[in-house]
């Protein structure tokens, strides 16, 4: 079932953090982005406004009822192809699709859940130009990281150190927000 609560919590995109949606704008201005990838679509809110913003998104739910109950509102969207997926199934699907830049926005780790190092190797394959953007990770700014919350895994912080080795910089752009 359902929790309304929590769909309710994360009506807004990007969890209400509208900073990230100018980030995004930013990002997208400075690297000529035009697609989108989303690990964790969740209720959907995110997914609509990528939909809104860039020309091609993808998006892959792993919990089926919430990829059942929210996909509503990108139904009307073409140009945004959504999976009822776990995200390294799903991107191993599209990334060889993808020929434009992107950026990819990881959020599918949860609970004891954290396929990021995996994500993070299969974006690596990808040829295009791309950014990636991790949600609840840890990024060693004190003031960020005092006023926000980033996730654990296995008793380690979700920060750069935990996925260093999985990243092939190159045709990536680290950023970090400041």
């Amino acid at each position: 079932m359902l929790n309304t609560v929590y769909a309710e919590m994360h009506k807004e995109p990007f969890n209400g953090d509208f900073n990230i949606c100018n980030e995004f704008l930013k990002l997208k201005n400075k690297y000529n982005i035009v697609n989108a990838v989303e690990t964790g679509s969740c209720v959907f809110s995110t997914t609509e406004w990528l939909g809104n913003n860039f020309d091609r998104v993808y998006s892959f739910e792993h919990n089926a009822d919430f990829f059942h109950n929210f996909k509503y509102k990108i139904d009307s969207m073409n140009h945004v192809s959504v999976y009822n997926s776990d995200s390294i199934v799903g991107l191993n699907l599209i990334i060889d699709e993808i020929i434009e830049p992107t950026i990819f926005f990881l959020d599918a780790h949860w609970g004891d859940n954290c396929p990021l190092p995996h994500e993070i190797d299969i974006i690596s394959r990808c040829k295009a130009k791309h950014v990636i953007a991790i949600h609840d990770f840890k990024t060693h700014n004190p003031i960020i990281d005092g006023n926000i919350c980033y996730d654990h895994f296995d008793g380690y912080d979700l920060e750069i150190n935990a996925i260093y080795k999985n990243l092939k910089i190159g045709r990536a752009h680290v950023w970090t927000p400041v």
